[in-house]
Formats: C-alpha cells, structure tokens, sequence
C-alpha cells in the first residue's frame, strides 16, 4: 500500500489536475479507517497504488487521455467496495483540499 508521505505527495501536485481528486482522497480516508475490512482497504490500496505510479496503461501526460485508466479503476474500486465509502470519508476529503 501506498505510504501517507507517497499520496499526499502526489495529491499536493496534482489535485487541481485531477477531475476525480476528491473521489481518490475519499478513498484514502476509507483505507486508513479502523472500521473498513481489510478486504476493502486492500482494493483501495491497489487502486491507489496504480493512480499515483507513473507506469500506466495510458500516460498520465497525454492531454484528455491520460486519466481515463486512472478514473476508470477509481470508478471500479468505488463500485466493489460499495457503502463502505461513505460521507465521513468524503467529509474528510473535502477538509483536506479545501472544497
């Protein structure tokens, strides 16, 4: 999984670059819930882990193309873990990037 330092890292530079950076912090904070699964944590984490590597199926430097892979598993991990993504987490989210 993902460290803090790695993703807030990447969050810092590339949030207002990001049209799903609130979904993908959301995310986080659902991760480092105590009250999430582990199974749930662990696809969050892999998701997460995907998003901030630079190797991607299509690169994050191509204009309007190079997210798509990356919304498309943060939409799929949102869609298998269900309601354990909830308001809290999106509450969170929006602290932290000032929304």
């Amino acid at each position: 999984m993902p460290s803090a330092e790695q993703f807030f890292s990447f969050i810092s530079q590339f949030a207002s670059k990001i049209p799903f950076s609130k979904d993908l912090v959301a995310l986080y904070f659902c991760m480092v819930d105590e009250e999430v699964p582990w199974w749930a944590k662990v696809a969050i984490g892999a998701a997460i882990l995907y998003v901030i590597t630079p190797l991607d199926v299509i690169p994050d430097f191509i204009p309007f193309a190079g997210w798509t892979d990356d919304a498309g598993v943060v939409v799929a991990v949102i869609a298998q873990i269900g309601g354990v993504l909830n308001e809290k987490h999106y509450r969170q989210a929006s602290e932290l990037l000032g929304w």
